[in-house]
């Protein structure tokens, strides 16, 4: 049961993100504009669209399993295509470092080929996720609560990592500065 766990994963991932970019939407909408996105879409309006897209997203991925699974691992997939793309974009005209406002703290500056990584690595999982979909319907149960949790604990051991391998650049950093 491989899927459950991928949606789990994902589900979590996508609703922190939202959460994260629901708490700052004026901030997150400053960095919508710094992407190379169509005038009309750097709006307040596509900010708020951008929060509600990834609830819808994680919701639907929190089935687990089925038809509304199969929606949210695809709809999840196209939209992390898509931000890899302009990921890869702002990568080839020459930014190594900025803001993404793709989770966690929306202040912090991420290097652009760990983001392109990071992606390709997630599009492998949902990849993973679409090929081992459960049509077997899950309802609650002890089975269920088990997939939520290791969804939920992959998603902070992932973040807790994160916040570590900054922590010894900045560590490093401060060290030669002497």
């Amino acid at each position: 049961m491989l899927s459950p766990i991928v949606c789990s994963f994902t589900a979590a991932l996508f609703l922190s993100s939202a959460w994260t970019k629901a708490r700052s939407p004026n901030q997150f909408l400053a960095l919508l504009k710094s992407y190379p996105l169509p005038e009309v879409l750097k709006t307040k309006f596509s900010a708020y669209c951008v929060i509600v897209f990834e609830v819808a997203v994680g919701v639907a991925l929190l089935n687990l399993s089925g038809f509304r699974a199969l929606i949210g691992l695809s709809i999840g997939l196209s939209f992390l295509l898509l931000a890899t793309a302009f990921i890869a974009v702002r990568w080839t005209k020459g930014e190594r470092r900025f803001r993404c406002g793709c989770g966690g703290n929306l202040d912090d500056e991420e290097d652009a080929a760990q983001l392109l990584v990071r992606n390709i690595s997630l599009i492998g999982l949902f990849l993973i996720g679409l090929n081992y979909l459960s049509w077997e319907r899950l309802g609650w149960s002890a089975e269920t609560l088990s997939f939520y949790l290791i969804g939920g604990g992959l998603l902070a051991a992932a973040k807790l990592g994160q916040a570590i391998w900054k922590a010894v650049g900045l560590i490093r950093i401060w060290k030669a500065a002497g």
